[in-house]
């Protein structure tokens, strides 16, 4: 019993999985591939990148806990993923946040402007569960409640 709950605050307590995708469908694909590594962080989902920025403006001020990782769509309402990547690179508190771009765009410049502005990986959508899980096995991260 008692290990029960440790293992119930801990997972209250780390650091969650940022998710910032306009559609339900990828969010929930994004899920079950969580899911399917038995990633236990917990989740914040955000439909658009004010929002998202809205929810890390909260981490600043240590009304939130800070993500471990965000898995940024690209082509967000409001502000781009890669806007909100930005603008999270000058936040000292959260400048080593994993960032994974998860989206539909294949320019060059694009992907070239992810990895210059601190993307830790960056994957072409449709994204299969075997690449996503690849590539956040592949951050090494101590984060990561499996």
């Amino acid at each position: 019993m008692k290990t029960d709950q440790l293992l119930a605050a801990e997972t209250h307590t780390a650091a969650p999985v940022l998710i910032v995708d306009d559609d339900l469908v990828a969010v929930a694909l994004i899920e079950a591939c969580l899911d399917r590594m038995n990633l236990r962080n917990p989740r914040v989902v955000a439909n658009d990148g004010r929002k998202a920025v809205t929810h890390l403006e909260r981490c600043l001020d240590g009304q939130e806990l800070v993500p471990a990782l965000a898995l940024l769509d690209g082509q967000l309402p409001g502000r781009s993923g890669l806007e909100v990547l930005q603008w999270m690179r000058q936040q000292p508190v959260l400048k080593d946040v994993a960032v994974v771009m998860l989206t539909g765009d294949s320019a060059v410049d694009s992907i070239r402007d992810a990895y210059a502005g601190g993307a830790a990986s960056y994957l072409v959508k449709p994204v299969g569960f075997k690449a996503l899980a690849d590539v956040l096995r592949g951050l090494n991260a101590p984060w990561m409640l499996v």
